[in-house]
This record gives structure tokens, C-alpha cells and sequence, in this order.
């Protein structure tokens, strides 16, 4: 029986120390946590959960996955390390580019369709029924703002989907690494 005892608390210690390790490798300030690129892998048609880059080696990257501890509440890391010509597909998702994306989506289309929509109202448009009723006739300035709010929703949209950086990595793995390397925390 003493043995026993003795084996679960030998099991206990490992898996204390274990985790303890690996808790040491990774190190991610809780205000850098957001900004962290987040990866989803693909091989054939099976596809991976996203999980957070921390770090890329030659022919290796390191993610991490984070998991929460029941009894105390609190989150901690789980990294894992993967080789990276194992996958066919590497998509990133980077916060930064994904804003710079939809702001200049947003703004590119937004004043396109802005400058479409005003040189479209400014031809001298025939309104014999307002003129009728003794109106003026309308200036066409409405049309280009809502026009251009409308484009610039569109862009946005359109940005945050173009967004993701979608990597081969099995036609070219020095240009899959180069991309990871740059987007990695560390």
C-alpha cells in the first residue's frame, strides 16, 4: 500500500514539474496577450483549432494553447512544439494587419464610391414633376454621402475577410517561414 502511495505522489511530482517547465518556456504579458498572431493549420481536409505563434525556428514553430485550472481559476499555457512541413496550409490572423486592412478597405472604398455617386448626380437630371409643383430642383447632394458610407461598410468588410495571410507551405517553405518568423511573438 505504501508503495502505492508512494508511486501517486512520484506521478504527482512529475506532472507538477512538467507542467511547471513548461509554464517556463512561455512567457506572454497579459497586455501583449491580444496582439499575439493566432495560427490555424491545415493538412488535407483536417483542419486544426486556431492556436496562439509564439515562436518559429528553422523547421519548427512553437504555439500555444491556453487552458483555465478548475480548482483555482486561472489560465495558463500550454505550448507545444510543431513541425512546420507537416502542413499543407498556415493561415495567420494578425490583429494589427487585420485593422490596416479594413482601414484602408474602408477609406479606399468608401471615397470611390463617394466620387462615383457625385459625378453621377451632377449631370442636370430632368425633374419636371418637382418643377411642377413649384419646387426647386434638388442639388444631388445626399446621394454621394449615403454612397459613401455604403462603400466604406462594404470595405471594411471586405478588408477584415481579405485579412488572414493564407501560407503554402508545401510550394515554398522558405517564403512560409519568413512569413511566421515575422509575425511571432518572440
Amino acid at each position: 500500500m505504501s508503495k502505492l502511495i508512494f508511486f501517486f505522489c512520484l506521478l504527482g511530482l512529475f506532472a507538477f514539474t512538467t507542467d511547471a517547465t513548461a509554464q517556463k518556456k512561455v512567457r506572454i504579458k497579459p497586455e501583449d496577450r491580444g496582439d499575439i498572431s493566432m495560427v490555424k493549420m491545415e493538412v488535407g481536409d483536417r483542419v486544426f483549432p486556431k492556436s496562439m505563434l509564439y515562436r518559429v525556428h528553422r523547421k519548427t514553430m512553437t504555439v500555444v494553447k491556453t487552458s483555465m485550472d478548475v480548482s483555482t481559476g486561472e489560465e495558463f499555457y500550454i505550448p507545444v512544439e510543431i513541425d512546420i512541413n507537416e502542413f499543407d496550409y498556415i493561415t495567420i490572423y494578425n490583429r494589427k494587419r487585420k485593422r490596416i486592412g479594413m482601414l484602408i478597405g474602408g477609406v479606399s472604398l468608401g471615397l470611390a464610391s463617394y466620387f462615383v455617386a457625385d459625378q453621377l448626380s451632377n449631370k442636370s437630371l430632368d425633374q419636371p414633376s418637382i418643377e411642377i409643383l413649384g419646387q426647386a430642383p434638388q442639388t444631388g447632394f445626399i446621394e454621394p454621402i449615403v454612397a459613401g458610407i455604403l462603400g466604406g461598410g462594404i470595405g471594411v468588410i471586405l478588408g477584415d475577410i481579405l485579412s488572414p495571410l493564407r501560407i503554402n507551405v508545401k510550394k515554398d517553405r522558405k517564403e512560409a517561414y519568413e512569413k511566421l518568423k515575422r509575425y511571432s511573438y518572440r
